[in-house]
């Protein structure tokens, strides 16, 4: 069985990859039936999911028949920092999770992506289309469509970060307590509430010499590489709605400052997507 008391059997997970390992945490069987790839948003970790995944399990046909896998991405959570001349990029991401599902066996499997995960996603909706059954996005349809001011003032400043590409910037800043670091994760990110801000901190905050500080590569802000012009982004993202045959679903939060819902009529969506509008804001998988 695939729970306990109602809470889902969870363990951490690793597989190598030339430059260190790739973290992650399953939750379930993982013999089960179905199987789900989860994939996390930009600065965040595999913890997105842990308010998430009980709920699921909660139903007991679904604990029975699934397990479901989240990878913490290169740089992030308890995976490896790629090394010195690498940057983060969109494709690399998918290309890693390839890999991890090479290792694994996976033939047939089912993929949920917030945000950036979910441009993430919808790349392997299209470079794995045998593979993927169902395809569920949160607040993310394809890569990130941003105005031409705004991927000019990004491309700007992705060449003057490009020394930190090549060398390993000094570490983040060391807060003296568990509490003063949760407070910044907070007040750096509004959408996020206590419940979900303490989950991600489980993954993405470590304990130092001097306090605490966060696991993430620092270079993962250098680079312009998951955006869009909003024109393209719109063209891309059709695209994308053309290619799947497959059921899929985009639950839009009707609070978040990404305003997805803005989108919804520039697009045509085929009869097997569905857009499901939902209370909440950016974080709602992870405020749950």
């Amino acid at each position: 069985m695939a729970t306990l008391n109602c809470v889902p059997i969870t363990q951490e997970v690793s597989f190598k990859v030339p430059w260190g390992v790739l973290a992650g945490k399953l939750w379930g069987n993982p013999d089960s039936e179905k199987k789900i790839l989860a994939v996390h948003g930009w600065l965040e970790n595999a913890g997105s999911f842990d308010r998430l995944a009980p709920l699921l399990f909660e139903n007991e046909l679904f604990a029975q028949k699934y397990s479901m896998l989240a990878i913490d991405l290169a740089g992030h959570g308890f995976s490896s920092h790629h090394e010195d001349g690498v940057p983060y990029v969109m494709l690399h991401y998918a290309m890693d999770l390839k890999h991890v599902l090479n290792h694994l066996g996976w033939k047939k499997f089912e993929i949920l992506g917030h945000s950036m995960g979910g441009g993430i996603s919808s790349l392997l909706v299209i470079g794995l289309p045998d593979q993927i059954d169902h395809y569920i996005t949160i607040d993310a349809f394809s890569p990130m469509g941003i105005r031409p001011d705004q991927y000019l003032n990004r491309l700007k400043h992705t060449l003057e970060d490009a020394s930190t590409i090549y060398s390993i910037p000094d570490g983040f800043k060391t807060y003296p307590t568990k509490e003063s670091i949760f407070q910044r994760i907070l007040e750096g990110n509004k959408e996020l509430n206590e419940e979900g801000a303490k989950v991600l901190a489980i993954r993405g905050t470590k304990s130092v010499e001097n306090g605490f500080t966060f696991t993430r590569d620092l270079r993962i802000k250098a680079g312009s590489s998951m955006y869009f012009l909003e024109k393209s982004y719109l063209e891309f993202t059709q695209a994308v709605l053309d290619h799947i045959s497959i059921p899929s679903m985009c639950i839009v939060p009707t609070e978040s400052h990404l305003k997805r819902k803005e989108f919804l009529s520039s697009l045509k969506f085929p009869e097997n997507y569905t857009c499901r509008m939902v209370p909440g804001n950016h974080h709602v998988h992870t405020n749950t």
